[in-house]
């Protein structure tokens, strides 16, 4: 498994190596709606130590004992794995934790800033999880599957959904 998620990685690296756009045009993800409790199983919280783990960024479940993320949350310079934790499809954050622990943390080995692509880790959870209606691996289209341009598609994490309370 381990051999097929490394082989993976650069081609899902691949599709994010898009050219971000210029500093003073990016736009951040304002208003939204609130997910109801089991509508993605896969989002997960990325945990970073502080004075108590702290939410750093999302992640998707991908295999009941792998996280994807971008690498930036885990670097620039990669920290040791006991640094992080991750907490399963929780609707608010620090409600009800219940973190686990990472065993490895594999950055795509191309990765040297968002700006320049290759943003993408993959994080492995000391065990595996226990699948449920409200923990599940996200669900991929085939490979092969390509989508024309203005194709919706949603985009998961906790966030501020009043427009004026950012």
């Amino acid at each position: 498994m381990l051999k097929l998620l490394l082989w993976a990685l650069p081609l899902l690296a691949n599709l994010l190596h898009a050219a971000p756009r210029p500093a003073e045009q990016r736009v951040g993800i304002v208003g939204g709606r609130e997910a109801s409790e089991s509508e993605w199983p896969w989002q997960v919280s990325l945990r970073l130590k502080f004075s108590y783990w702290m939410h750093c960024c999302g992640g998707s479940l991908i295999h009941p004992q792998w996280v994807l993320t971008a690498a930036h949350c885990v670097g620039p310079h990669i920290q040791s794995p006991e640094h992080f934790r991750v907490q399963l499809r929780e609707q608010h954050l620090y409600y009800q934790d219940q973190l686990l622990p990472v065993n490895r943390i594999i950055v795509h080995p191309n990765y040297y800033s968002a700006e320049d692509g290759a943003d993408i880790a993959l994080l492995e959870l000391e065990d595996p999880v226990n699948v449920s209606s409200h923990v599940q691996p996200v669900s991929l289209p085939p490979a092969m599957e390509t989508f024309p341009s203005g194709t919706p598609c949603w985009v998961t994490g906790w966030g501020n959904i009043d427009k004026d309370g950012m």
